[in-house]
């Protein structure tokens, strides 16, 4: 396991594997957006604050956001949204809390925190698991990109996966959006975080 903290803001990181060459790595904050230099020291990590940054990472940070913004607020095909995702890595939000609701079927009235960036829904071992019979073993997941964009993303599901009535493989998701499996229907929420 690989942990670290950022050198500007102190948000901490934890990765499975996170292989930093022997020159070190640029890696750029989700909660500051300010870029930190990964060095590998003794077999730990630690991040130094880089307070220069080059107009041209800075460009790339703005299209990347900008990349976010119209991935959400115009509906991509499938294939378009996965050629946005490649390169980015889940992570979860430092400013809000994502909470799933169930607002029809079976477990109505429960609520799911979400506490990993991608979450599994589904009938057995899953994070969210329902007690839904016309719901899949993995049905869906729910995948976090911070606080810039959530996705819902159909597993091959048997019955498929709705966002707001529409059948969908892989979308990005809004506060309020309703995700129908089965005969469950799950309330999409964000709040801010409470200090």
């Amino acid at each position: 396991m690989v942990r670290f903290t950022c050198g500007h803001c102190g948000k901490p990181y934890e990765f499975k594997l996170l292989p930093i060459p022997d020159e070190g790595a640029q890696f750029q904050c989700s909660e500051c957006g300010k870029t930190c230099r990964l060095i590998n020291l003794n077999g730990k990590v630690a991040c130094e604050p880089e307070d220069d940054q080059d107009a041209g990472h800075q460009s790339a940070t703005l299209e990347m956001a900008d990349s976010f913004r119209s991935a959400i607020d115009d509906e991509l095909s499938p294939d378009e949204l996965e050629s946005r995702l490649q390169g980015l890595y889940p992570d979860m939000p430092f400013e809000m809390e994502i909470v799933i609701g169930v607002i029809e079927g079976p477990d109505k009235g429960t609520t799911f925190p979400l506490r990993v960036p991608i979450a599994s829904i589904g009938r057995m071992g899953c994070d969210i698991t329902l007690n839904d019979g016309e719901v899949s073993t993995e049905h869906c997941q729910i995948e976090i990109y911070g606080s810039h964009m959530t996705i819902l993303r159909d597993l091959q599901s048997t019955g498929g996966t709705y966002r707001n009535g529409i059948p969908t493989t892989l979308t990005c998701l809004r506060p309020g959006d309703r995700i129908l499996i089965g005969k469950t229907t799950l309330l999409y929420i964000q709040n801010p975080k409470r200090n």
